[in-house]
């Protein structure tokens, strides 16, 4: 192993069951380990600070993964189409997360270190939930406040049923 894992290192390899990644290790490349569709188990070593794009995208045997708090990078699609990820521990802070890491993943029901920015990576029900969660939250504020649900704009008129900004009756 060398310090970065290059580019499809692993890609189809379809017997690797299980993948413990060197200390030395600090990047996982480009679908270093996509469609290796065995693989169950993946230790990562606090040496690791970022994980390329489509890195473990299309490991369809993979239940959970604990990404270590050393990982400040996940980029996109990094577990892409893991349909049996359940379960994610993500780092206690991240400074970037692609887009569209968790897409697809459709059992993902446990996110530990979930923050709301994180909303639109796309993932199974867990992101789902939090998605609608914060919207009824949102439309919540949006009554209270008695703006438009559709804009966030305020009501016009004597009777105050259509939005100023952007035209839509009030529907509340």
């Amino acid at each position: 192993f060398k310090e970065e894992q290059p580019l499809n290192a692993f890609k189809g390899c379809s017997s690797l069951k299980n993948i413990t990644i060197p200390n030395s290790v600090t990047s996982i490349g480009w679908y270093a380990f996509s469609d290796c569709t065995a693989l169950t188990s993946i230790t990562i070593p606090n040496s690791v600070t970022n994980i390329g794009k489509g890195a473990f995208a299309f490991c369809t045997a993979l239940t959970s993964i604990t990404i270590p708090n050393s990982v400040t990078n996940i980029e996109d699609n990094a577990f892409h189409h893991c349909t049996s990820l359940a379960s994610v521990t993500l780092p206690n802070r991240m400074i970037n997360m692609g887009r569209d890491v968790f897409y697809d993943c459709i059992k993902l029901s446990e996110v530990q270190n979930y923050y709301d920015e994180y909303s639109w990576c796309k993932a199974g029900p867990f992101f789902e939930k939090k998605w609608k969660e914060k919207e009824r939250e949102e439309m919540a504020e949006r009554r209270r406040r008695g703006v438009c649900q559709h804009c966030g704009g305020v009501f016009e008129g004597i009777l105050k049923k259509r939005c100023k900004r952007c035209r839509n009756p009030k529907d509340y």
